[in-house]
């Protein structure tokens, strides 16, 4: 086991007293999380197939933030509470403190259901998922044993802003952030403004749902996995991650789904309540990589972009932006405008060479999965690079004229723009949080633009034997096209 995060002595003593198996393997997986197989065996011969998940922070350092709240420690305390449940969740073994790691059951069957060819078999699965969120949704708070160990929410306010209020944490935690976020503090002002009724009550919510957060096999989910920012909340929540993560990891439309789940969990549809929580689980998800973005040398361990996880953040933190300016306009009732792509402007041979290098000298010499799964990141940066070598100066001049259209002058410089642009949307008012996502949907996409090799390569910490994306041909800038929108709109 990897010593810095567990002992393995210590960790395979734990497994055997909590289990009575005797442990006979145990192999680390490539995973941004450490994550362990485990094998043991019985008295009678029987072997058994486990899973030590341990924790990002096993010194427990955060105190404060979704670090400090969402720890591997809450994740055990559901798990547990949903064994016996109607909820398919993997067999909980137990936690251990010491190394913040809980022991589950192995669970059969893939989380990939973007891959599936079976469209039919993709469509079921995806009611199956709203069924098990369904009945999640209209379990007794009081008799699963948590409303003792999580917040209590007591008024309207903290059932919607709970949540969003973790992740603004992470925005004041140390100081005053280096530039302006319109973006977020125009959804920030908006959420507070328009705070909807709980109709439906409180219940516990999964948090980060959807897509890829399910195990299946040829039967069907074999598991509702990933229970670390499960929280007392609306059930419409869990509604709004769903639309977040299809972006990712497609599942196909929404729309059969949440009628489903209409009908096993009883709550009457409301577009408006899962547009607003659209909205504020983005802006979470944003407030979690403002640090990171800001300060990428700070909070990566001193060296920018120098593993994976560092280009997840920034395909994740585009992702998210591109997402919320949309949420803000179809929540507003607003048209998502379209951003033309600039024809190349400049000359980007060096990055051509680079990116040969990398395609016909170093990836043939990959020596394994993860290794060129590495390669894959580098191939997508340098893509990137060249990106912006040819369009990146009109790519910038057009997000100067997208906030001179939403302040109606044009500003000193950038940063000026985005410092007025924030002042607009911290108004709150929909007029004012209108303008400001109009300029955000045109700024983000141009920057989707110039990222889009990075957010394109899918497979991060898994080490998949995939090919990497092909190169844009030479020209390609050349040929005028328009970036539409996004984020699917819900149509019910």
């Amino acid at each position: 086991m990897d010593g810095q995060v567990l002992d393995a002595a210590v960790a395979v003593e734990w497994i055997e007293a909590t289990t009575g198996f005797t442990v006979t393997e145990v192999k680390k997986q490539a995973r941004w999380r450490p994550l362990y197989f485990v094998r043991a065996m019985d008295d009678g011969g029987g072997v058994h197939e486990l899973v030590l998940r341990a924790s990002r922070d096993p010194e427990r350092k955060a105190k404060f933030g979704i670090a400090g709240r969402f720890t591997i420690a809450h994740e055990a305390l559901i798990l547990e509470a949903l064994q016996g449940s109607d909820v398919k969740v993997p067999e909980f073994y137990g936690f251990h403190e010491p190394t913040q790691s809980i022991l589950m059951g192995r669970i059969n069957g893939t989380a990939n259901i973007q891959f599936l060819q079976d469209k039919q078999f993709q469509a079921r699965l995806k009611l199956e998922y709203f069924e098990n969120i369904a009945r999640l949704h209209r379990l007794d708070i009081e008799k699963i044993g948590l409303t003792s160990k999580l917040a209590p929410l007591r008024t309207d306010e903290d059932i919607a802003l709970d949540y969003l209020r973790t992740g603004e944490e992470e925005l004041t935690a140390f100081g005053p952030l280096d530039y302006p976020e319109p973006l977020l503090a125009a959804s920030r002002a908006w959420l507070r403004r328009n705070v909807p009724a709980p109709l439906r009550g409180v219940s516990l919510v999964q948090g980060d749902s959807g897509p890829a957060q399910f195990m299946f096999d040829e039967t069907g989910i074999t598991a509702i996995i990933d229970w670390e920012t499960g929280h007392f909340g609306d059930p419409f929540h869990d509604l709004g991650v769903v639309r977040l993560r299809n972006l990712m990891y497609p599942m196909g439309h929404l729309t059969p789904g949440y009628r489903r789940y209409e009908e096993v969990s009883g709550f009457r549809l409301d577009p408006a309540i899962i547009k607003y929580y659209t909205v504020l689980v983005t802006t979470f998800n944003i407030c979690a990589f403002v640090r990171q973005m800001q300060r990428p040398r700070e909070t990566s361990g001193g060296e920018t972009g120098r593993n994976d996880a560092s280009l997840q953040m920034i395909a994740s933190n585009i992702r998210n932006r591109r997402a919320l300016s949309e949420a803000l306009l179809e929540a507003l009732d607003a048209p998502v405008p379209a951003v033309e792509v600039p024809v190349r402007a400049e000359d980007a041979r060096f990055h051509d060479t680079l990116l040969d290098r990398l395609a016909f000298k170093h990836l043939p010499t990959a020596k394994d999965s993860l290794e060129r799964a590495d390669l894959f990141q580098s191939f997508a940066l340098a893509e990137s690079l060249r990106r912006q070598a040819w369009i990146g100066r009109e790519c910038r001049e057009g997000e100067m004229a997208d906030m001179a259209e939403a302040l109606g002058t044009r500003a000193r410089d950038y940063m000026d723009g985005l410092r007025r642009l924030e002042e607009l949307g911290s108004r709150g008012d929909d007029a004012s949080v209108l303008r400001v996502a109009r300029a955000s949907a045109k700024m983000v996409t141009r920057q989707f633009m110039l990222l889009e090799p990075i957010i394109r390569v899918d497979r991060w910490d898994d080490g998949a034997d995939a090919e990497p994306p092909p190169r844009p041909e030479p020209h390609w800038s050349e040929q005028k096209r328009e970036f539409g929108p996004y984020l699917p709109r819900l149509d019910f």
